[in-house]
């Protein structure tokens, strides 16, 4: 992977996923040039010369690899950035905005390397190794002093023990899908099918009605007809000139999220008869 960066020792030492992702792109001409032109395509000058939070911008496909390689096997640490616990998203902010980055995370291989990426990371998180992070440290301690003024209810709101270390977590994902005390989340209207209840710890962000198949919408600021966003599945029809309802998962009060970002709870009686996970739930 030498034209990407990353000389053969540096390659022998990444995660088999790494290595895979990265013969991936080598291999393909159209990744390996997106590859080059979203990282040459960020600005040299501030505030691009770091990334979201902080750090040295990255300037080339291999060193986005070997700093993942690094992430794999850490925690991630508090910050007041507004990207808490998202260091890889950090990494890529400014090249994945470039027109050539935009190319490069639409396609469904890196989609799908950084899907077996992000697991990766997530077995780890599961692990008593990701538990440093529950630390006091004052500002990168998820129970340090700056991580608690926007926490200052955990105590009363969560399952836990304050007495054990790390409040009886038993690792970071643990600590991340936590659950709510008795009578934290009381049910509106628990009787009324019409009311429909947030199903997650989150911020209602935009509401739009009477979708069609291929009208233009926007989750997360991109583009998306009902069609593609149920990844064209053939129950997609049946929702044409329904309700879209987004809503954007609250920074601090990750609970009760994902493993590590995704499960909610759904409130309605009715029966699920298929999970549709389209590209709007896939993309990275």
């Amino acid at each position: 992977m030498d034209q990407l960066g990353v000389d053969s020792a540096a390659v022998a030492a990444l995660d088999p996923v790494l290595r895979d992702f990265g013969a991936c792109v080598e291999n393909d001409p159209a990744l390996f040039a997106l590859a080059h032109q979203m990282f040459d395509d960020v600005p040299r000058h501030a505030p691009y010369d770091c990334d979201p939070t902080g750090h040295p911008q990255l300037r080339n496909f291999g060193q986005l690899l070997r700093k993942i390689q690094v992430v794999l096997s850490t925690p991630p640490w508090f910050n007041q950035t507004g990207l808490a616990g998202l260091p890889i998203n950090a990494m890529v902010a400014w090249s994945m905005a470039t027109s050539a980055g935009h190319a490069f995370f639409l396609h469904p291989q890196v989609n799908s390397h950084f899907k077996r990426i992000l697991n990766a990371w997530g077995a780890f998180l599961q692990t008593s190794a990701s538990l440093p992070a529950l630390g006091e440290h004052p500002r990168t301690g998820w129970f340090g002093e700056d991580a608690m003024r926007e926490m200052p209810h955990f105590d009363e709101e969560f399952v836990c023990d304050p007495a054990l270390p790390y409040r009886g977590f038993s690792s970071w994902d643990n600590f991340f899908t936590r659950r709510f005390r008795d009578g934290q989340r009381p049910v509106e209207a628990p009787d009324d099918n019409a009311v429909i209840v947030n199903p997650c710890e989150s911020a209602p962000y935009k509401l739009m009605e009477g979708v069609q198949l291929h009208e233009r919408f926007w989750i997360k600021a991109q583009p998306y007809s009902l069609k593609h966003m149920l990844a064209d599945d053939s129950m997609a029809a049946q929702f044409a000139g329904g309700t879209v309802y987004q809503a954007f998962f609250k920074r601090i009060q990750l609970s009760p999220l994902a493993q590590s970002c995704g499960r909610h709870h759904r409130g309605d009686p009715g029966d699920r008869r298929q999970l549709l996970c389209g590209n709007a739930a896939g993309r990275f």
